[in-house]
């Protein structure tokens, strides 16, 4: 069975960025909210976008060069993870940032788990 693309009759593009749709945004923050609970070696966090079970590591690629604010207690979220499993990585940033920033910071701990698996 194939899955349909995420993004088919959207006009926003992952590549050029800018304001992303509510669906993967709301999906990003429903999976940063699964991240309280996850450990090195489990399963990365999945949303439903569109019908569709996406891995967080996919919705950061989808977010990747978003420019919308994240909402501050879930950058608060994010940036604690990142400071706990990010190997400094921008640990000294503060806590607001962009879905876009946050995407790129956490898709790069999700690749070095899968690296280290």
């Amino acid at each position: 069975m194939s899955k349909k693309p995420i993004l088919i009759s959207s006009r926003y593009k992952p590549a050029a960025g800018g304001h992303a749709p509510g669906d993967l945004r709301d999906a990003f923050i429903a999976a940063v909210e699964d991240l309280r609970s996850w450990r090195p070696g489990m399963p990365e966090p999945v949303a439903e976008v569109r019908e569709q079970p996406v891995p967080l590591s996919v919705l950061c690629g989808l977010l990747w060069n978003c420019t919308d604010c994240l909402p501050g207690i879930d950058g608060s979220e994010v940036w604690a993870f990142v400071k706990r499993y990010g190997d400094g990585y921008e640990a000294g940033r503060r806590a607001s940032s962009s879905y876009g920033r946050a995407a790129r910071a956490l898709k790069l701990i999700f690749e070095g788990q899968r690296q280290a698996a």
